[in-house]
């Protein structure tokens, strides 16, 4: 029925909805073709997905992408086109753009530190024949690799190397090594994420920073469960006054909280509590915009955790997060850490994180870099989504302290 009605509303003989593999086109519905699939070489939806969303020929004789194609010679051949791009809300769909074609081709692998995880779905050149046009696809538990400021090049497939220790060879794989490949690098401070027809450069070939690059980019559908929330920490401040060598001076630290559905402040202890030697009634906490008393008889607190009942009345449309979803992890597991919604997680894979002497904590390997403004950032599990913990430092070692709720009467 959709075709009947596209085919009437544009006056053409011919509708079709078709699906675009490496090398053909099959037809999911047709009217006026009297066929279910043709060799993309002859294509004319090949070059509808090189663009945005739309492509409209009024006479194919005209157009340099087909004019010499055999489905428009002839009298009897198609003289007016127009398709539109549908596309999945999953896979993300991008354009790549080079002066040469090189190792843009139809079915070539796009491939990220050498696996692959999409593949080039058609190439052309682009209208004004300037430039080769490809449409690559990545796969959904991929697409968050790809953004605003990657890097695309070609590899031809062989990279030789001459040396006094004799002659090498180095390839991705047999695949790359006898069709070439896409590879693509992303910094080590990624931009934002990709959206489906955003526009790359690829190069003929690499930097070598590009290769150096190496940032902690979550993958896979979801980053977290499936219909999994994520907390919004809000930025903190614990300020105080205490005497040092007869001067009484300001002390604060600085750090992440989580505004809890019980209307408690969960966190690490240090942002919930003043040093021992602050002098009484000097101490303050700040945060979303409102200073208020710290009252100590609010306080709880264990040997790194913290919780503190809060008083004044919040911004409602503050969120608040359950407490039902806090639970202390038995081993390390694959992880986020979290701050607030204007910066983006940074996942953290189980085998970088390794239990420390102390049961209730874990060490992050170096190889992660995570900056001190992160001190106590929410630590939440790819799992289930629950918080399992907060980050910490400890003499420039980032570490996780495990959320175990303290006792009342601590």
């Amino acid at each position: 029925e959709v075709v009947k009605l596209a085919a009437q509303l544009c006056g053409a003989p011919i509708s079709v909805i078709n699906l675009i593999d490496a090398d053909r086109q099959w037809f999911k519905a047709e009217v006026g073709l009297g066929t279910r699939q043709t060799p993309l070489a002859t294509s004319l939806c090949s070059h509808a997905i090189l663009e945005q969303d739309f492509l409209e020929v009024p006479d194919t004789l005209e157009d340099s992408r087909m004019s010499d194609n055999p489905l428009c010679a002839g009298d009897s051949g198609v003289r007016f086109y127009a398709g539109a791009l549908l596309r999945s809300d999953e896979g993300l769909e991008i354009t790549l753009t080079s002066d040469q074609k090189n190792a843009l081709d139809v079915g070539v692998p796009v491939s990220y530190r050498g696996v692959q995880v999409g593949h080039v779905a058609s190439v052309g050149l682009a209208s004004d024949a300037s430039t080769v046009q490809a449409r690559a696809y990545i796969e959904p538990e991929f697409r968050s690799l790809v953004r605003s400021n990657t890097r695309f090049w070609s590899n031809v497939g062989i990279n030789a190397d001459f040396s006094v220790r004799g002659f090498s060879l180095k390839t991705d794989s047999l695949q790359s090594l006898a069709i070439g490949s896409i590879r693509f690098a992303t910094p080590d401070q990624p931009g934002r994420r990709a959206r489906t027809g955003d526009r790359f450069e690829c190069a003929s070939t690499h930097e070598e920073a590009w290769l150096a690059w190496r940032p902690q980019i979550a993958v896979g559908i979801e980053m977290l469960p499936s219909g999994a929330d994520r907390p919004e920490p809000l930025r903190s401040v614990i300020r105080w006054s205490q005497k040092r060598l007869g001067f009484t001076r300001q002390y604060q630290r600085q750090g992440w909280l989580v505004l809890l559905d019980n209307q408690q402040l969960i966190g690490l202890r240090k942002f919930l509590n003043p040093d021992d030697a602050a002098l009484a009634n000097t101490t303050v906490l700040e945060m979303a915009g409102l200073e208020f008393p710290f009252d100590a008889s609010r306080a709880r607190t264990g040997p790194t955790i913290g919780l503190y009942q809060f008083d004044p009345q919040l911004d409602a449309d503050l969120k608040r997060w359950p407490v039902s979803k806090i639970r202390e992890p038995v081993s390390p597991e694959d992880c986020l850490v979290v701050t607030d919604a204007q910066s983006p997680a940074i996942p953290v894979a189980a085998n970088h994180v390794s239990q420390d002497e102390n049961p209730s904590q874990w060490r992050i390997d170096a190889s992660i870099s995570l900056g001190t403004w992160l001190d106590g950032a929410v630590v939440l599990s790819r799992v289930d989504g629950s918080i399992i913990g907060f980050l910490f430092f400890e003499k420039g070692q980032a570490m996780i302290a495990a959320a175990e709720l303290p006792d009342s009467d601590q």
